[in-house]
């Protein structure tokens, strides 16, 4: 329980994690971070979805609704900001996404 509490606690943070749109694969304190790199910040969507399930999985099993709580604002900042999710969004599906604009940056 305590190592699922300190992952949710550095998902949610704003300063490293938690950006605009989604969660970068490298954090945004991190000195090699890139947020159109490939794998140094970029968000990608499966491993965003990997995070989304296993905090409402762990929020709806093990009473964490703060994880759960967090969970929906992912999913929020993904739908809200990112390009090409919206119904009539004329911008595919991209592999994976700028984490701060929501711009896709390759992969359709």
């Amino acid at each position: 329980h305590e190592q699922a509490l300190a992952v949710a606690a550095t998902l949610s943070d704003p300063e490293r994690f938690l950006l605009n749109f989604s969660l970068p694969t490298v954090s945004k304190a991190d000195p090699n971070y890139n947020g159109r790199g490939y794998w140094k910040g970029s968000a990608w969507l499966d491993q965003t979805w990997f995070a989304y399930r296993g905090l409402m999985m762990y929020g709806e099993h093990e009473g964490g609704s703060s994880m759960a709580d967090l969970a929906q604002e992912i999913k929020r900042r993904v739908f809200s900001s990112g390009k090409g999710f919206q119904s009539k969004d004329p911008i595919a599906l991209n592999e994976h996404y700028d984490p701060e604009t929501g711009e896709p940056i390759g992969a359709t």
